[in-house]
């Protein structure tokens, strides 16, 4: 099998947990990297965009149904980040809605 070379970056603290799992497994992360991709090909998965009011904050794909929360938990978030680019004084986590 011919093999592609990438490069991309990827958030530190899930590449950290890859690795102990890869050592638990006894594999190379880029063996955990191959499966997880299959695995996502595999599955009949979706992109759920999170927005607060008419705002898109971020999108996230998955292959199950998530809550507003898991979204924003997987998109990473930072609530004082977007209240201060939004130019609020305050948001209503209620005003979450996911499409």
């Amino acid at each position: 099998m011919e093999k592609q070379r990438v490069n991309m970056d990827i958030n530190k603290e899930l590449w950290k947990k890859v690795g102990i799992r890869a050592i638990e497994l006894n594999l190379q992360k880029k063996e955990i990297v191959e499966l997880a991709l299959e695995k996502f090909l595999q599955e009949g998965n979706k992109m759920a965009k999170v927005f607060y009011e008419d705002i898109l904050v971020g999108e996230v794909l998955t292959n199950r149904s998530l809550t507003v929360e898991e979204a924003l938990e997987a998109i990473g978030f930072d609530e004082a980040k977007f209240i201060e680019e939004q130019g609020f004084d305050d948001i209503d986590y209620n005003d979450f809605r996911l499409e």
